[in-house]
């Protein structure tokens, strides 16, 4: 699970309490497996010298009673040493492995005494209008050794639907992730309604931000788990109905135990397209006041897509929304829409008028209406 997800919803303290529990009850295991084996250590010692002391006072006795000869003593006692010796191989691993548990146990102090971050000496998030502003920002990733944004400046105003379109790698998904704050710029200052972000008590910004990213965060956990995972109280039967039919995700009444149904490591039991649909309805059930979309319909079919955009125009009333998307079908309604190329806005109007222009976005939608 992302720890996007869990900084968003506000569960760190839930996270770390479950982590305690795991902790303890490894340490109880790790102690009892201690002293197994210093039992079993101290055993295999004492048998075998004993052992050992046996085999040696009866194979001398048969050559000094012409027995057996020099040489099956010495094959005999080198056999037995070969024996202990794996023996004694097998206990030096298990030492071993006991020493690695006190390392692991000498890891955890050290993070149990490490400081922790104050995040109150941050300032909380005073909403207005739910807008932002991108003042003189230059990002870029390290493995790239280029920048992504240079000097970059934008303005979005509150309770509008804002459309990032372009080409791959233009800078879409990285603005939205910095709008986010999941990832912070090299130079310049993100805002929220005249805050800044850097300044910013996170928990407290989240709580108003739901956030779909491409590869949507789902966690090993049931179906109800994960679409409650951001709330501290529990939505009511008719709240958690409503949404299912909203995000299409009617699918889940085919599981034999329907909201309890386990998804798996990996959501290993649901498709792609189910595990979008499941996270669309996380956010529809949030109903956050700032939505970020990162090419929500990605993973559907042109029918459920129709559905899909329905029940998230329904969602979108009254909030900021920001929306990057590839099938510009489907940002056509938007307040706004941006063109990105290489980092830079080339073109920035309303569908109509992008259409009017007949500039690069007009042969976009042409090579994708045509067939």
């Amino acid at each position: 699970m992302s720890k996007f997800e869990i900084v968003q919803s506000n569960k760190q303290r839930f996270e770390i309490d479950k982590i305690k529990e795991i902790r303890k009850n490894i340490i109880e295991k790790e102690v009892k497996l201690e002293k197994h084996k210093y039992i079993t250590y101290q055993s295999l010692k004492f048998w075998s010298t004993i052992l050992w002391f046996l085999v040696w006072w009866f194979v001398g006795f048969l050559v000094l009673w012409n027995q057996a000869s020099i040489a099956e003593y010495v094959f005999i006692t080198w056999l037995f040493w070969l024996i202990t010796r794996s023996i004694w191989s097998i206990s030096e691993w298990l030492r071993g492995l006991t020493r690695e548990t006190v390392h692991i146990e000498k890891l955890w102090n050290f993070l149990d005494k490490t400081p922790h971050t104050k995040p109150n000496i941050w300032n909380p998030y005073l909403f207005k209008e739910w807008s932002f502003k991108i003042s003189n920002t230059n990002f870029s990733y390290e493995s790239w050794g280029k920048n992504i944004f240079q000097d970059f400046s934008l303005t979005i105003q509150g309770w509008t639907k804002t459309a990032f379109v372009g080409e791959s790698w233009g800078g879409k998904t990285t603005l939205i992730k910095l709008l986010a704050w999941y990832i912070r710029p090299d130079i310049g200052i993100i805002e929220v309604d005249w805050q800044n972000l850097s300044e910013m008590k996170l928990t407290d910004y989240y709580k108003h931000i739901g956030y779909l990213t491409q590869d949507p965060s789902v966690f090993d956990g049931t179906v109800y788990e994960n679409l409650i995972y951001a709330f501290d109280t529990e939505p009511s039967k008719e709240e958690l109905k409503r949404v299912v039919n909203l995000a299409k995700c009617e699918f889940i009444r085919e599981f034999e135990n329907w909201l309890e149904t386990e998804i798996g490591e990996k959501w290993v039991r649901l498709s792609w397209w189910q595990k979008q649909r499941l996270a669309i309805a996380k956010i529809m059930l949030k109903n956050p006041n700032i939505i970020l979309l990162d090419e929500p319909t990605s993973a559907l079919d042109s029918f459920n897509e129709e559905l899909i955009n329905i029940a998230l125009h329904n969602l979108f009333k009254w909030k900021t929304v920001i929306v990057v998307a590839h099938r510009l079908q489907t940002v056509k309604e938007a307040d706004r829409i941006l063109l990105f190329e290489q980092g830079k806005i080339l073109e920035d109007w309303t569908h109509e008028e992008l259409i009017s222009k007949n500039w690069k976005y007009k042969k976009m939608l042409d090579l994708q209406s045509g067939f």
